[in-house]
């Protein structure tokens, strides 16, 4: 396995819904967004669609919610760094497209082995003339515990406010990733780490590992 995100990839079903439903999702502010989100998700626990024993439907739920909600291109830029400015355009797709499946994968684990969610919205911010935003949450812990503290980043797209990391307790999900493959990339190349990452999406790919 890659590296342990799982609780990073449990914030982000607090977000990541079928907001294709709404007429106006692309004019929904960030904080709407999270909101509408939020509610749409517990909706989905209440009427069983998150379903862990069937890892095919699992997988096609989370695709779809990613899709629609991340900004595949941002965090890959994101999570390469100086690497992603000197890869060529096609290397560039080929791990957009790799890290996109490695997401689904390593989400749907999660999702799997997570409990009905319970989100406060506390505010936005909004910077860079709009283009990017800051919504800051918390979410209530199983054990008792005190509530997580979460900030989700979001750019502004021709289509909406779209997710690019999602920060809890201090540990980003894109840090996490560009530290991992910064290390990785210390001792391969970056086709050869793309060569990696698509054979464990290819091994994987028959069903979700709902194991820790």
């Amino acid at each position: 396995m890659f590296l342990s995100t799982r609780r990073l990839l449990l914030s982000l079903p607090l977000m990541l819904t079928a907001l294709a439903a709404h007429a106006n999702a692309a004019t929904l502010s960030p904080q709407a967004v999270i909101e509408d989100s939020a509610a749409s998700l517990l909706r989905a626990f209440d009427q069983g669609t998150v379903e862990p024993h069937d890892p095919a439907r699992l997988r096609t739920v989370v695709e779809e919610l990613l899709d629609a909600h991340v900004d595949f291109p941002s965090v890959a830029k994101l999570v390469l760094g100086k690497h992603w400015r000197q890869a060529e355009n096609r290397q560039r797709q080929r791990f957009i497209a790799e890290f996109r499946s490695l997401l689904v994968r390593t989400y749907a684990r999660a999702l799997a082995q997570s409990e009905r969610p319970s989100l406060r919205v506390l505010g936005e911010d909004q910077r860079r003339n709009g283009r990017l935003a800051r919504v800051r949450a918390e979410m209530a812990t199983s054990d008792g515990g005190p509530p997580l503290e979460l900030a989700y980043r979001l750019r502004l797209t021709d289509s909406g406010w779209k997710i690019i990391d999602v920060n809890i307790n201090g540990f980003s999900l894109v840090t996490n990733y560009r530290n991992y493959f910064k290390r990785e990339l210390r001792s391969r190349m970056l086709p050869q780490l793309i060569d990696r990452l698509s054979e464990l999406n290819r091994r994987e790919s028959g069903g979700v590992e709902l194991a820790g």
